[in-house]
């Protein structure tokens, strides 16, 4: 930060350092456990975020830890970021992480730092897994939900539902915020991403019923299943129907074929249980998403922003785009009649850093705090 050529390039690491060096230990060692976890990823987390803001444009790590030269990756980053921070802002979250590229082989979050797939760097189409993500630090964020009795409520419910019930809740808040309630354009996209996901692994009886599961609570909340609204005999055909379409897209029909009444039943009981953390979920939404949520679709249908759709599909740079959000949506919902042309990823990816800069997001960077003053004298 004391250089004044690099400066830039960092900028919107420090809030992230700052916040995470300010974290109030607790004197019962037992509250700690979060804490001392994140401060324990901490070091190689800015490591990590340094050495890609302070390379190239090719997507490997460099060999010096805190290269000297500038590259020109941070504008990527900054671009991705905008992304999550248009999210943040507008549900009044104070967010003060970053992203990194390829931490892991799929979207993930490290301690409030969000990971993109390599793979999905230049595709903008594929940033909508960043929406999930966004879900998880919402959840770790519990000043979000003070105004209303749920923290209490839903931390119980993790702790008893299990690892599990974050995803689903988090696959909830992707549906409904990040696809805005899309629901066609959300089962064009997600299953075939956890289908591919399955594909990586190896494949058992677990792992189908958790990438399932995942989609099958989406599909009832999105129904309108909860509280046992639904008879038995139309749940049990709704989880055949999307258990056939997962085994199908992962090529596990014929590993499975023997098993499926017994996945029907393992799924049926599963989502009868995760039942709560779609109350929960809807609970939430009702108080504080909806708003949100209806915002971006009146601004999703506005000409203005079909105006800038078209313009970025045309390759050109817009230097007012509100929500980068939309974007995705709208490349996903185009690439099912088209393919995306480069030049509109990379008008897109330009048109997210303006926004980043529009939105004075870093602010002034304070070598030069002292330069500006000088010229306004």
């Amino acid at each position: 930060m004391q250089n004044e050529l690099l400066a830039d390039c960092v900028q919107d690491m420090v809030d992230y350092v700052l916040d995470m060096l300010r974290l109030p230990l607790k004197s019962n060692l037992s509250n700690n456990i979060e804490i001392l976890k994140d401060l324990e990823q901490m070091p190689e987390n800015i490591k990590h975020g340094c050495n890609q803001r302070l390379s190239g444009f090719l997507l490997q790590e460099g060999v010096e830890d805190f290269s000297p030269f500038k590259g020109g990756k941070q504008r990527l980053l900054k671009a991705l970021k905008a992304l999550c921070l248009d999210f943040f802002e507008s549900l009044n979250i104070k967010w003060i992480g970053y992203v990194v590229i390829g931490r892991q082989y799929s979207y993930d979050h490290i301690a409030r730092v969000l990971s993109i797939p390599v793979d999905a760097t230049f595709s903008v189409d594929q940033y909508f897994g960043l929406f999930h993500e966004i879900g998880h630090v919402i959840i770790r964020n519990k000043e979000y939900f003070k105004a209303s009795p749920l923290p209490e409520h839903l931390i119980e419910l993790f702790d008893h539902k299990g690892g599990l019930s974050r995803e689903i809740f988090c696959d909830l808040f992707d549906y409904q915020c990040g696809f805005l309630g899309y629901y066609s354009l959300y089962e064009k996209t997600v299953p075939h991403y956890l289908a591919e996901l399955m594909k990586k692994k190896d494949i058992t009886i677990d792992i189908v019923e958790k990438y399932v599961l995942r989609f099958l609570c989406v599909t009832i909340y999105q129904n309108n299943y909860m509280q046992n609204h639904a008879s038995k005999t139309k749940l049990v055909n709704l989880t055949k129907k999307i258990l056939n379409k997962f085994l199908k897209e992962s090529g596990a029909e014929q590993q499975f074929e023997n098993e499926k009444e017994d996945l029907v039943s393992r799924l049926v009981y599963s989502a009868n249980e995760m039942n709560d953390v779609l109350l929960v979920f809807n609970k939430l939404y009702t108080q504080k998403l909806s708003v949100f949520c209806q915002k971006r679709i009146e601004t999703f249908s506005s000409n203005k922003f079909k105006a800038q759709f078209k313009q970025i599909m045309n390759g050109q740079i817009v230097h007012d785009l509100d929500h980068p959000q939309l974007v995705v949506l709208a490349m996903l919902k185009k690439k099912q009649t088209q393919e995306i042309p480069f030049k509109a990823h990379v008008a897109a990816i330009q048109s997210f850093l303006n926004c980043y800069n529009t939105n004075n997001w870093d602010g002034t960077y304070f070598p030069y705090k002292r330069f500006v003053a000088k010229q306004s004298e």
